[in-house]
C-alpha cells in the first residue's frame, strides 16, 4: 500500500495521504500533533523530525516522501520512489540545495520548478539538452506564466544542470526580461483603518509591526521577544531573506501597544505563539486577518498583506527618507530594487499642477 508524505506550503505542515487502511490509520492516530483534516481527507502532523519519522514507521505502508522534507529522515523506510531516478535525482538536489544553505522555501520551490521540467521531456533524467530546456520555457511561456516565474525555472534547472555535471546545456539560455510592474501603495487613513478593523489586540500588533518597520510577513511571526529593543527603538530581524540580519525601526506607537499586549519575561519566547506549544503564527494565519480587515475597512484596492511593506518604504521616501536608508531598512540587496518607490511615491507628482484644474 502506497502512501504520500509532502510538504505543504501554505502552512508548513506536513501532509500524509493515505488509503484507508486500519493498521496504518491506527499508527498515525498515535503521532503526536496529529490532525485529520476531513474536508481535504488528509492529515497533517508537525513539520518536525520527530513526526516525520514517528510517519514513517507505519507498518505495510511504502512511501513517497517528498525530497524537501529528505533532511528530516533519520529511520529507514520501505519507499516506492528508491527505484525511481527522478525522485532520487529530487532528493539530491534537496540535499544539495541544503549543504549550500539555501532557504526552507527556497529547497521547496526549486524542487518543484525541477519536479515539473523532468515529468514533461522524454529521456534519461541525468541527461539533458539545452532544447530540453528551450521547449520547457517555451511551455511555461505558452501557459502564461510571468517573466519572474520563468526566470525562477531558470535558476532551478541551473543548478540542476551543475549537479548532473552537465553546466553548458544552460549557457545560452537568455533570462526573459523582468516585469515591471509597481507595487500597490495603500495611504496612510487607509492603513489606520485597517488596523481599526483587526480585532485582536494580537494581530493588531502583528500588523502595526509590518507596516511600522517594513517587516515581511515571514519576518513577523518569527520574531521573539528579545529581538525588540524599546529603549533604542529597534527591531532585530534575524535570518531573514537571504540568511541575513538587519536592525530596523520599532515605533513609539508600536511599543506602547507591545506594554498593552503583555510581553513574555522569556527573551526566547515567540512574540507571537501560535495554537500549538513551541510554535509561532503562520504566516498564512496573518494573512487571513489582513484579508478581514482589508474586507471590514472597506478598501477596494488590490492589497495583501505585503503592502503594508510597500506602504511603508513609500510613506517613508515621501516623508523625505533618502533611500539609502529605506534599502537598510528593508535588507534590499540592491538599490535598484529600492528605487521602484520612486514611481510610486506622490511626493513630487502632487506638486505638478493638473492641466485640468488650472483650466479657466
Amino acid at each position: 500500500m502506497a502512501a504520500r508524505v509532502q510538504l505543504d506550503d501554505i502552512t508548513s505542515a506536513v501532509e500524509v495521504r493515505v488509503p484507508f487502511h486500519r493498521p496504518v490509520i491506527a499508527h498515525l492516530r498515535g503521532v503526536r500533533g496529529r490532525r485529520w483534516d476531513g474536508e481535504r481527507r488528509v492529515w497533517t502532523v508537525p513539520r518536525t523530525e520527530e513526526a516525520v519519522n514517528a510517519v514513517l514507521g507505519a507498518p505495510d505502508a511504502e512511501f513517497h516522501v517528498d525530497p524537501a522534507l529528505m533532511h528530516l529522515v533519520r529511520v529507514p523506510y520501505r519507499t516506492a520512489a528508491s527505484a525511481d531516478p527522478v525522485a532520487d535525482l529530487l532528493r539530491r538536489l534537496s540535499e544539495e540545495l541544503r549543504l549550500q544553505g539555501y532557504g526552507g522555501r527556497t529547497r521547496i520551490t526549486y524542487v518543484s520548478h525541477v519536479r515539473r521540467f523532468l515529468q514533461a521531456r522524454p529521456g534519461a533524467a541525468t541527461h539533458l539538452t539545452a532544447d530540453d530546456v528551450r521547449h520547457h520555457l517555451l511551455r511555461l511561456h505558452g501557459d502564461g506564466k510571468s517573466s519572474s516565474y520563468q526566470r525562477q525555472a531558470i535558476s532551478a534547472i541551473t543548478f540542476l544542470a551543475r549537479l548532473v555535471g552537465e553546466p553548458d546545456v544552460v549557457e545560452t539560455i537568455q533570462r526573459p526580461k523582468r516585469d515591471r510592474k509597481l507595487p500597490a501603495v495603500l495611504s496612510r487613513g487607509e492603513v489606520r483603518r485597517i488596523l481599526d478593523a483587526t480585532e485582536f489586540p494580537k494581530h493588531r500588533l502583528a500588523l502595526m509591526l509590518i507596516y511600522s518597520a517594513g517587516l515581511r510577513v515571514s519576518e513577523v511571526v518569527r520574531l521573539r521577544v528579545g529581538d525588540l529593543d524599546p529603549e533604542r527603538g529597534l527591531i532585530h530581524v534575524r535570518g531573514a531573506k537571504g540568511r541575513k540580519d538587519r536592525y530596523t525601526l520599532l515605533s513609539n506607537t508600536a511599543a506602547d501597544a507591545l506594554l498593552r499586549y503583555g510581553l513574555s519575561t522569556d527573551p526566547d519566547a515567540w512574540l507571537f505563539p501560535g495554537g500549538r506549544p513551541g510554535r509561532h503564527l503562520t504566516t498564512r494565519s496573518i494573512q487571513k486577518v489582513f484579508e478581514r480587515a482589508i474586507k471590514r475597512a472597506g478598501i477596494t484596492k488590490h492589497a495583501s498583506v505585503h503592502t503594508l511593506r510597500h506602504s511603508f518604504a513609500t510613506h517613508l521616501l515621501e516623508s523625505g527618507t533618502s533611500l539609502r536608508h529605506i534599502q537598510t531598512l528593508l535588507g534590499h540587496s540592491s538599490p535598484k530594487t529600492t528605487e521602484i518607490y520612486t514611481h510610486v511615491s506622490q511626493g513630487d507628482l502632487r506638486r505638478i499642477p493638473n492641466p485640468l484644474d488650472a483650466t479657466p
